[in-house]
């Protein structure tokens, strides 16, 4: 250490050097001037300075060297007559004094140690200050200190700024700290506190509200920690308090968001299944709290999205939540699932009877026309209620109760309700396995074609072939299509069914070309589902499957139904436009029991109307079928289409649908569809039954539109 020596006696400066230079690096000077150029550019640990020498005296000398170096420690000394003024230097700062003639090695030693010591520790203990101070004016917690032994708060200018307040405007009692919370949250706060005080927290901490003087109501955390006298008693309590308005509002709008669906603003699936959850959870053992649980889906939102375009999709779904809203009651819950389905839950219920008559009033609810803008709009839903009266469960599970009894009311009709039963389960089992099954024949090739001829008439020329998809399962067991059909269409497997019967379906037809110079003009029928044209790639996929099989496009005929048409009303005709450009053919299927809308054979590009068999079975004889037949011929007729009669079963039907001038027949009459194995032996085959009338005309090329008003010639 170094030590900085002021003393112009030599004898006193060698008895000092003697004691002090085991100890010390000494720097010896013998005036003030001298001291003043040893500061200039030294730093030392410790000063030893004689109030009296040549160039200065008393206390000056050492308000001098105090000047010079303020943070050196000093112990100064001084004669018997000078004490006074030694106490003064100690006074002004100086450690600590010697008095010359009466100290010892030991002596000095010592006042030297503890003059750095204390003044080591008075530096740390103002640093210490200095840091605090520092710190509370930039924090951005308000700093309070409640002194329970007397009562007084005492708080910093950033907790009184923190709420609007003054500096010296809060009062000094722990109850004007009280009286500032929010009446709903003041006693929790001084609940958790005594808590703390009690010694069962190992700090005290709470998020509640305060009043503020400008802005109402803010958001704080106060925190704190009590401080503790030897005996162990509680004498202190210091804490901060910080502001997390901000930061719960932050909170709130994530939790917002997280529970509840953005365009309609009710609650969310997540938030839905959070609250039933719930219910469920309060009825096990307390039949009190019974409830019930309605799944609505909106009938036919497709076709009103598709035809009059998103916004408006989007204002009904906006305009349905609202009026489910009001068709409840003030505690019932009422979300929107995702897309056109929604959910209520009401709690409590009487019974499944009170649930259903929520449910007829939810339906009378619904009944009035939406007008949204230059639109009215009819909307009606289909109910799944699933009623809990003594037993909940998994709400996922109860979820997917009430979704299957919506389902078994929408296939029973539009409209309507169901209320769940157990026995509901065992189908939907079923339909599950059934499902399965069909990925996996999907995925291993257990689907096949069967192809079924399509001949001119009178003459029962072969023009073609509709190709008919079979499933037969790994046991032998066949599944009818009209099980796995309408299944794959509501899981969407249809789009990849739909696909893979294309290009089977094509394939062969171009390789029996290849083989046979008689089936190059053979067309090939393949059914398509709305859902294909709503999957996005059918043009493409058309165009891909013709690419690969080489098989050319006016070979290729689509058969759609009249559902197809409404559901994708505007993809559909796009679509079918660009097809029909490419050259493929269309087929309206089933017409005549449908919706039969003439408006759809104008909008859509048809060459062909294929009579459904339930008409055909009832010509000749049945008076109703006979004139929908005619009604049908005669409509093609004037637009330009050709007909095909499905199901002919018997010569007489034949005779008369000739008679009729029906273009085109497929049934049993000619033959059953047949695997692609047994196509070859089809081809030259004479399909025209024994006792066949005389032909009545040459029948045009399958699926080729005839001009609008063009008449067929008598043979």
């Amino acid at each position: 250490m170094r030590l900085l020596l002021l003393e112009d006696s030599p004898a006193e400066y060698e008895n000092l050097l003697v004691w002090l230079r085991p100890h010390f690096q000494i720097d010896h000077v013998t005036s003030v001037a001298g001291v003043r150029k040893l500061l200039a550019g030294n730093r030392y640990d410790v000063g030893l300075i004689d109030l009296c020498v040549d160039d200065s005296r008393d206390l000056a000398t050492f308000l001098t060297v105090r000047e010079l170096a303020p943070e050196l420690p000093v112990v100064v000394q001084s004669g018997l007559q000078e004490d006074a003024i030694a106490l003064e230097a100690v006074a002004r700062g100086a450690q600590d004094y010697l008095v010359k003639r009466s100290f010892t090695a030991e002596l000095v030693r010592r006042a030297l140690r503890y003059a750095m010591e204390r003044a080591g520790a008075e530096r740390e203990l103002r640093e210490s200050r200095e840091r605090y101070q520092l710190a509370l004016a930039g924090a951005r917690d308000g700093i309070w200190d409640w002194n329970v032994l007397t009562g007084t708060f005492v708080v910093s200018e950033r907790w009184c700024a923190m709420l609007g307040l003054a500096p010296g405007e809060f009062g000094l009692e722990v109850e004007d700290w009280l009286l500032l919370m929010h009446p709903a949250e003041r006693d929790a706060v001084w609940s958790t506190l005594q808590e703390h005080l009690a010694g069962a927290t190992p700090h005290f901490e709470i998020e509640h509200r305060m009043h503020h003087a400008a802005e109402g109501w803010v958001w704080v955390r106060s925190r704190g920690m009590a401080v503790h006298d030897a005996a162990g008693r509680v004498t202190r309590v210091a804490g901060s308090q910080s502001d997390v308005t901000e930061r719960r509002a932050v909170e709130a709008e994530l939790v917002r968001r997280a529970t509840t669906d953005d365009l309609t603003g009710l609650a969310n699936r997540a938030a839905f299944l959070a609250r039933l959850q719930e219910a469920s959870d309060r009825l096990d053992g307390n039949p009190r709290g019974a409830f019930g649980l309605l799944f609505l889906d909106l009938d036919r939102f497709k076709v009103i999205n598709d035809s009059l375009g998103h916004q408006v999709g989007d204002r009904l779904l906006i305009a349905v939540a609202q009026r489910l809203s009001l068709g409840v009651r003030p505690g019932d819950l009422v979300a929107r699932l995702g897309g056109d389905e929604f959910a209520i839950l009401a709690e409590p219920v009487d019974g499944p009877r009170a649930a259903e008559e929520l449910a007829a009033r939810l339906h009378r609810t619904l009944a009035q026309p939406f007008v949204l803008g230059d639109n009215q709009v009819f909307a009606s839903v289909s109910i799944g209620i699933v009623a809990c009266e003594s037993k909940g469960g998994d709400a996922e599970e109860l979820l997917r109760n009430a979704d299957i009894a919506m389902y078994r009311s929408k296939r029973a009709g539009r409209a309507g309700t169901e209320l769940f039963a157990q026995a509901h389960h065992a189908a939907v089992a079923g339909r599950l396995d059934l499902e399965t099954g069909l990925r996996r024949a999907l995925a291993e090739g257990g689907l096949s074609l069967k192809y079924q001829p399509i001949v001119g008439l009178p003459g029962a020329e072969l023009v073609g072939f509709e190709a008919l998809v079979r499933w037969t399962q790994p046991d032998g067991r066949s599944v009818d299509p009209s099980v796995f059909i309408p299944l794959a269409e509501e899981t969407g497997l249809i789009v990849e069914l739909g696909a893979w019967v294309m290009q089977e379906a094509c394939a062969r037809m171009a390789m029996l070309s290849r083989m046979h110079d008689g089936a190059s003009d053979l067309a090939i029928s393949v059914n398509v589902s709305s859902r294909q044209f709503a999957h996005g790639d059918m043009y493409e996929l058309v165009r891909r499957v013709l690419t690969e099989t080489g098989l050319p496009a006016s070979r290729l005929v689509l058969e759609l139904t009249e559902t197809a048409l409404m559901e994708n009303p505007v993809t559909v005709a796009d679509v079918l436009t660009r097809l029909r450009a490419h050259g493929v053919r269309v087929h309206l299927d089933d017409f005549g029991i449908g919706y039969s809308s003439l408006s759809y054979l104008q909008r859509f590009p048809i060459d062909s109307l294929k009579i459904d068999r339930s008409f055909t079975q009832g010509v000749p004889g049945q008076s109703g079928d006979e004139a929908i037949v005619r009604a049908i011929l005669s409509l093609a007729s004037a637009l330009g289409m050709e007909v095909v009669a499905e199901g002919v079963e018997s010569a007489a039907q034949l005779a008369h649908l000739a008679g009729l001038r029906c273009g085109f027949g497929q049934g049993y009459l000619f033959s059953r569809p047949v695997e692609s194995r047994a196509l070859d032996g089809l081809l030259g085959r004479d399909f025209r039954p024994k006792a066949l009338p005389p032909a009545l005309e040459r029948p045009l090329a399958f699926g080729h539109r005839r001009r609008a008003g063009e008449r067929v010639a008598q043979g």
